[in-house]
């Protein structure tokens, strides 16, 4: 890609409470998979993680005969745990998380759909989970109040490493960036979109921190988000999208106060820009020396 794009102007930055995310970037390198019973899934089911289930746990639970629930980051486990609980009687897979590997969110979707299942969104549907399970799914549900948040992807990555002239760790972001790439063009989803999230919101740093066995990217010291509107996301999957989306910033952010804790940036709306950004402007982006 020779052009890429960006738009801040139309897009109102929030400092938002939001626990999942502060909560992911302290997470254990080694998950500890949990199988509650379903009597510690609360009564509602709708506005916790089921009791005694840290969110750093990758963690699968029964909620109905129909539905079950992952809650947690999208790892190679996620595929696994799901393919090992499903039954013939299941309808939905509920999911909350902060996000993780592209490769694994596509091997998740892989599952949902061999099983024809309903995505449904509880809380936070954010990076890998957006870009690579929601965006592509072919029948989703947004329960009220969860958001679906964007923001950078390995494609992303890849193009920035390409334009400073770097070589650290290309074999993995050359394999996600070729998954990623893949999925949207099998499913003809704009590829743009596999770049536009991730300006829009922009970065201040960029560079790989470990997690457990793997290297992972980031450009961000400050968890940033971006939400396109309906009209936009409902373009980009090309049909509509069940349930609910926020209409404004104030919904934005109502949203995230539900989930409490360590602040994060957020803008809403984002929409795909109309001014270039050329990628030589990348050398002068900080590298992210001591990320967590």
């Amino acid at each position: 890609m020779t052009t890429l794009m960006r738009n801040v102007h139309a897009s109102v930055a929030y400092t938002i409470v939001a626990a999942m995310v502060s909560v992911a970037a302290a997470c254990s390198s080694q998950p500890v998979l949990a199988q509650p019973s379903l009597d510690a899934v609360p009564a509602s089911a709708a506005d916790s993680a089921p009791a005694g289930v840290h969110p750093c746990d990758n963690t699968l639970v029964r909620l109905d005969p129909h539905t079950v629930w992952y809650f947690g980051e999208m790892q190679p486990v996620a595929p696994e745990l799901l393919r090992e609980t499903l039954t013939t009687h299941d309808s939905r897979l509920v999911v909350t998380s902060t996000g993780g590997r592209s490769t694994a969110a596509i091997s998740l979707l892989a599952e949902v759909e061999r099983a024809n299942l309903t995505l449904v969104v509880r809380q936070l549907c954010a990076s890998a989970c957006a870009h690579f399970l929601f965006v592509p799914a072919n029948r989703v549900h947004v329960e009220e109040n969860a958001i679906v948040a964007f923001h950078h992807t390995s494609s992303m990555a890849l193009e920035f490493s390409l334009a400073r002239g770097s070589s650290l760790h290309l074999d993995y972001l050359q394999s996600e960036a070729a998954a990623e790439q893949a999925l949207y063009q099998e499913r003809r989803i704009d590829a743009g979109f596999l770049y536009w999230p991730g300006l829009s919101v922009g970065f201040r740093c960029a560079g790989f921190y470990r997690d457990g066995p793997s290297d992972q990217w980031t450009f961000l010291t400050d968890v940033t988000f971006g939400i396109p509107s309906r009209r936009e996301i409902e373009a980009v999957k090309g049909d509509a999208i069940d349930g609910f989306w926020p209409e404004s910033s104030h919904q934005v952010r109502a949203a995230f106060d539900l989930i409490g804790g360590q602040s994060a940036t957020f803008r809403f709306p984002i929409s795909e820009p109309e001014e270039p950004y050329p990628p030589s402007t990348w050398a002068n982006v900080a590298d992210c020396a001591d990320a967590p």
